[in-house]
């Protein structure tokens, strides 16, 4: 008999050791199951729709106030702004997004735990400096910094171009207008706006510079002029009857700005550049040919580029030595100054300005049969004429 309850106790004891050493608790995983989809359902409507409604909220009190192109970025309850705008403007705006106040689950609260900013100044305010903005400094009034206007002007082929900033639109009127009154074709055919009218202030001397630019530049035959940041500069190619006239005009005093280098040429600084550019340089041909040669191509640039700045008519001219039947010298040297004139006419240089003439060998630079003195003879030359 005690044999038989020792082993029933025995049993009972080691069921009892079973049973603890395999427990689990599964009550706490379906408390488990119950807390996970619960603490995403806050997570998911702190996101989507607190965040997005702080970020709503701050969005239409800044455009309420005019500052709607304040960027706002919010992450939790941290608000950013930026955007390109003067340091008031930013301290402004981070005001306002601090008073924002947001609908949450125990009512209406200002939820956000930090407004900051990061602000660039524009242009007009001053250099974009990417200053943080965190503490509201009460506004200070600013000086209001006038610009110059930075007009220029360009006279090529017959073409006259303006641009830069004028204070008004009467005034970019006027400036057109006066330079419209001297156009004389081929000298000036048009002239071509690419003025603005200036949202700043202007300063009080940049009419005058304008004025001057466009009124001198005009006159000329080619060239340009500006007024960069209050200095007046001239580059001008006149016919000879008014260099003078245009040195004594262009260099006037300007009150409140500066003069820059002026420089007026005529036709006769014309032929001397055309003679220095080919100072030891001979535009090349094939052999009894007006074909020009691959290697002439960087002097044919350059003596477009003193054509296209040269006032009046250019005469190109072809000479020949005097080997071979005059005929047929005097159509080679004719076909050459041809070939020149259509070479240059590629480089920008206006048709209606160039002539070709041939002399053959009726011209000699150099007397002899040497052969010196025919490579001196086989030659090209310009003369400008106004």
């Amino acid at each position: 008999m005690f044999e038989k309850q020792s082993i029933i106790r025995y049993r009972v004891r080691n069921r009892s050791l079973l049973l603890r050493e395999n427990f689990f608790p599964w009550g706490l995983l379906a408390l488990l199951l119950l807390v996970l989809p619960l603490l995403f359902a806050l997570l998911w409507y702190a996101k989507n729709h607190i965040q997005d409604t702080v970020e709503t909220e701050v969005k239409q009190a800044l455009a309420a106030q005019k500052l709607d192109w304040v960027a706002v970025d919010v992450d939790g309850q941290a608000v950013t702004l930026s955007g390109q705008g003067s340091k008031q403007e930013g301290d402004r705006a981070i005001a306002i997004a601090k008073k924002v106040e947001q609908d949450a689950w125990f009512g209406r609260f200002t939820v956000r735990s930090s407004v900051t900013g990061d602000f660039s100044e524009t242009a007009e305010a001053g250099s974009k400096l990417g200053t943080k903005i965190v503490d509201i400094e009460p506004a200070q009034e600013t000086d209001v910094i006038d610009v110059w206007g930075n007009v220029k002007g360009v006279l090529d082929s017959g073409v006259l171009t303006l641009s830069g900033l004028t204070a008004s639109q009467a005034e970019k009127e006027a400036l057109l207008s006066a330079a419209g009154t001297n156009v004389a074709p081929p000298r000036l055919v048009t002239v071509v706006d690419e003025l603005a009218v200036s949202e700043q202030a202007l300063k009080p001397a940049s009419a005058l510079l304008a004025e001057r630019v466009s009124r001198v530049l005009s006159l000329c035959n080619s060239g340009q002029s500006s007024s960069l940041d209050g200095v007046f500069t001239l580059q001008c190619q006149a016919a000879r009857e008014q260099v003078e006239i245009l040195k004594s005009s262009a260099l006037l005093p300007i009150s409140g700005a500066e003069l820059g280098l002026v420089t007026i040429s005529g036709a006769d600084d014309c032929n001397a550049s055309f003679a220095q550019v080919l100072d030891g340089k001979s535009i090349g041909f094939s052999i009894a040919s007006a074909n020009l040669k691959p290697s002439s191509s960087v002097l044919l640039d350059e003596i477009a580029g003193i054509a296209k700045s040269c006032p009046g008519s250019i005469r190109v001219e072809g000479h020949t030595d005097k080997t071979g039947s005059l005929e047929g010298n005097m159509a080679l040297s004719e076909a050459r100054a041809k070939a020149v004139v259509e070479a240059l006419i590629e480089r920008g240089v206006t048709r209606e300005r160039l002539f070709a003439e041939g002399f053959g060998p009726t011209q000699p630079r150099a007397e002899g049969d040497t052969r010196q003195a025919y490579a001196l003879n086989r030659r090209i030359e310009f003369h400008v004429s106004e």
